[in-house]
């Protein structure tokens, strides 16, 4: 059922639907608040980059441990345009000069926080409250554990635009889901209204520029990014190559063959 706005409630998301007749029969959304399995696996695959991305540089920092921190910050009226300035002090007075990957973010209740992949010294762990609340930190051993953060990661900022998990599906209703995805939807076509280019809420703080190391790791990464990448396709087609044109060109060239006449001379 397309998600469609009303002008009543959300007039902004529905001056961007009624701008194109597409956007209102498919009920689409801006590309910042519209969550899929695709977005996020490409998310997932700009972090990673085959082994030489920011969440492996972070991972192979040797004598170092990597973990993934929630800090909370404060409510605030205007998300957009305040949470990164918030949530770079508040970097500063946690984790000063620490190789990080910073991810600002709001959930469904409309508490703003951040969501770091922090590599700390081997033998530190995060510390148990920040200026605003505590913090929940997990360390993360395996590549499973990296490459689900990384998809996590590559989730639409305002959390309300995101699929729901379990936890979501049974805490909220299905009208009330609904309704959370179009208020993000409006909250973010209104910051835009208002401040025009937003500032960017996904940044980095001293990650080194290449992987120290090629360790066991990196590969087994590398091998889940290729994978992951390459969609299977029947024999004869081409990943990448329009299914028209690779089935054209077989087709013609086994017409080839099959038409050749006797060699001259017999």
């Amino acid at each position: 059922m397309p998600l469609l706005a009303e002008y009543s409630t959300h007039p902004h998301t529905y001056g961007y639907q009624t701008a194109r007749p597409e956007r209102r029969a498919n009920g689409w959304l801006p590309d910042a608040v519209t969550d899929t399995t695709a977005k996020r696996r490409r998310g997932a695959q700009r972090l990673i980059d085959f082994g030489s991305g920011v969440f492996p540089r972070l991972w192979t920092l040797s004598g170092r441990q990597l973990w993934h921190v929630v800090v909370p910050l404060p409510r605030m009226p205007d998300f957009y345009g305040c949470v990164r300035e918030l949530g770079q002090a508040e970097m500063q007075r946690l984790f000063s000069q620490q190789p990080a990957l910073v991810r600002a973010a709001r959930g469904r209740s409309g508490h703003s926080h951040l969501h770091v992949a922090v590599a700390l010294p081997a033998g530190d762990v995060p510390l148990a409250l920040g200026t605003y609340g505590r913090i929940h930190a997990t360390a993360i051993e395996t590549t499973r554990q990296l490459w689900t953060l990384a998809e996590y990661l590559s989730r639409p900022a305002d959390e309300r635009a995101a699929r729901p998990n379990r936890k979501d599906v049974l805490r909220y209703s299905r009208a009330a889901l609904r309704q959370q995805r179009l208020d993000a939807a409006e909250d973010y076509l209104l910051a835009r209204l208002r401040h025009g280019r937003l500032p960017r809420l996904r940044w980095q703080q001293v990650v080194p520029r290449e992987a120290n190391v090629v360790s066991p790791v990196s590969r087994s990464l590398q091998g889940a990014a290729r994978r992951r990448t390459q969609p299977w396709c029947p024999p004869g087609y081409h990943v990448g190559e329009p299914r028209w044109r690779t089935a054209r060109v077989s087709l013609r060239s086994s017409q080839v063959v099959r038409n050749r006449g006797p060699p001259s001379g017999l």
